[in-house]
């Protein structure tokens, strides 16, 4: 079924003219406990920073799903840049993909624990398992064939980035000494859990 997503995802991707701008992922904030709960007070006060994080780069759309935490963590940029955010479906979310591929510059996805390893491969990054109910705060940057990640909170922007592929994606052997993969793509400026790499 996931390859069948990413397959469909891909095709959308490699269709038409490249996007002009970066594409931002990431999933909501942190949130309360309960059936479609709100930010806690540390997503809420994360949000606030995530609208500081995008001081010099300007979103001309962002995508949240329907549930409170993903349009909260959205919330606090769209009212700075005053826009709208556009509602997508987290289980077909092929549509919201090829309008976020149409628009001309920078976009937001918010995303899920679930969701967001997903889309996150169909855009050319690394195929990974969910995410852990404990992550929160990265956000990964696809652009011009590369993959970067970076994390809120943190000084250094860049954690790593590597070649972008959309069909085959290789996974990333890290060589922490060398700051090299196999085909020496990769530069690593901070760390990230392994899981990050697992297949």
């Amino acid at each position: 079924m996931k390859k069948r997503l990413v397959a469909a995802i891909a095709g959308i991707l490699l269709t038409g003219a490249a996007h002009a701008g970066p594409v931002y992922v990431m999933r909501h904030l942190e949130r309360d406990a309960g059936k479609d709960p709100s930010l806690n007070a540390t997503g809420a006060k994360h949000a606030e920073e995530l609208a500081r994080w995008f001081r010099q780069v300007r979103p001309k759309a962002i995508f949240v799903t329907p549930f409170k935490r993903a349009q909260e963590t959205a919330a606090p940029l769209a009212k700075r840049l005053r826009i709208t955010p556009v509602t997508y479906d987290p289980a077909k979310p092929e549509a919201m993909l090829a309008q976020a591929k149409a628009t001309k510059g920078p976009v937001l996805i918010v995303g899920h624990s679930n969701t967001v390893p997903k889309i996150v491969e169909a855009l050319g990054g690394p195929a990974g398992p969910d995410l852990a109910d404990t992550d929160y705060g990265r956000i990964w940057i696809v652009q011009d064939g590369k993959v970067t990640v970076a994390e809120l909170g943190k000084r250094q922007r860049l954690v790593f980035s590597y070649p972008a592929v959309v069909a085959g994606v290789a996974h990333a052997e890290i060589d922490d000494q060398r700051k090299t993969d196999h085909r020496g793509h990769i530069g690593v400026e901070a760390a990230l859990p392994a899981h990050v790499f697992e297949p």
